[in-house]
């Protein structure tokens, strides 16, 4: 209700007072005092602040869960995709259905008190007012009875959106857990290339708004398809799985390793330059070369090959990747087991 209607329908009660005897007055305050309350609680009961905040977050949880599945829509998991926004969307509509029956009600409300104010507004003389006192208060009755009902309404509407609200973490919760999934290589458990690419262009974007060195390394098992014929598939995860440990043991926590298919991972330092990157490259490369892989009877060499180039100005993504891809391929064919680093050229400049 407005504050005009609110102010008119005080001005009727006043008025309907004003004109009656004493005795009447009196005989008819404990009637009219249940209106005054709930005109005094009109703003509380007709805005409905009890489920405002509590849709506004609903709302937020929908628009991430929408910017989630577009995101593992354009990763190609189109079918995953539409079923949460179709889940999203339903759900929207059952929050949508009981707002419009919360309004339904406050407006039946406004309309009675609209008319109330109408007929007060009518009267002329103190004989119409006073005979109009009557159909005054039995009005306020069924309107205070109305606005129960709105309130208990208002209740239920905010314990439904309340349950629409945890159904939407529930869903953002699982969209999480299928994006990881589809980022994540399911052998090695770590970044798969989609993710890659990512975060490469990301941590490119920083590394040039920030002002901080950066590099890419790329590494590839020598002869690995050679290790899959002679010994089997089975032996060849092992071995790539190991392998991945192995990185990984040798990183700072904020690097970042990625399995980019087959027998070729990548590796993101932020905040590294390439004096302390190549020693990185260099040190995988020399534990891999002096230690054998045995597994039971199992026991043979393994040796890798490794290309790292370190972020230029101006350089983007896609042109330090081809840069390091082109690092690896001189490594491969100067005789592997080496780490072939890139020419310096003017650097992004640390800080």
């Amino acid at each position: 209700m407005n504050a005009a209607i609110t102010k008119k329908y005080k001005w009727a009660i006043e008025t309907i007072l004003s004109e009656l005897t004493p005795e009447e007055a009196e005989s008819l305050e404990p009637q009219l005092q249940p209106l005054r309350i709930y005109i005094n609680d009109i703003g509380r009961f007709h805005t409905p602040q009890i489920f405002v905040s509590k849709f506004r977050k609903f709302l937020e949880a929908r628009d991430r869960i929408i910017a989630l599945s577009l995101h593992l829509e354009e990763g190609g998991f189109t079918a995953e995709a539409r079923q949460y926004q179709d889940a999203i969307n339903s759900i929207l509509e059952q929050v949508l259905d009981l707002l419009s029956n919360g309004l339904g009600k406050t407006r039946d409300i406004t309309e009675d008190i609209e008319d109330i104010i109408d007929k007060v507004e009518k009267a002329r003389s103190i004989n119409n007012i006073r005979s109009l006192s009557e159909i005054f208060v039995q009005a306020g009755r069924s309107m205070v009875q109305k606005t129960r009902s709105l309130q208990d309404g208002l209740s239920k509407l905010s314990n439904e959106l309340t349950r629409c609200k945890s159904q939407i973490e529930d869903l953002e919760t699982q969209l999480v857990e299928t994006r990881e999934k589809a980022e994540h290589d399911h052998l090695t458990k770590l970044r798969n290339r989609r993710a890659f690419e990512r975060d490469l262009d990301e941590a490119v974007e920083r590394a040039h708004r920030f002002k901080n060195p950066m590099c890419l390394l790329l590494l590839d098992l020598d002869h690995f398809k050679n290790i899959n014929d002679t010994y089997g598939h089975q032996v060849g995860d092992d071995v790539l799985v190991n392998f991945a440990r192995l990185i990984q043991g040798s990183l700072r926590d904020f690097d970042l390793i990625y399995r980019l298919g087959g027998d070729e991972f990548a590796v993101i330092f932020s905040g590294c330059t390439l004096e302390r990157a190549a020693k990185v490259g260099e040190r995988v490369r020399k534990f891999l070369a002096e230690h054998q892989y045995r597994d039971q009877d199992l026991e043979f060499s393994l040796t890798m090959s490794a290309g790292l180039a370190q972020l230029t100005k101006g350089e983007n993504g896609p042109s330090l990747y081809k840069r390091t891809d082109g690092e690896l391929y001189r490594a491969k064919h100067g005789g592997r087991n080496r780490v072939s680093v890139a020419e310096r050229r003017e650097p992004v400049k640390e800080n």
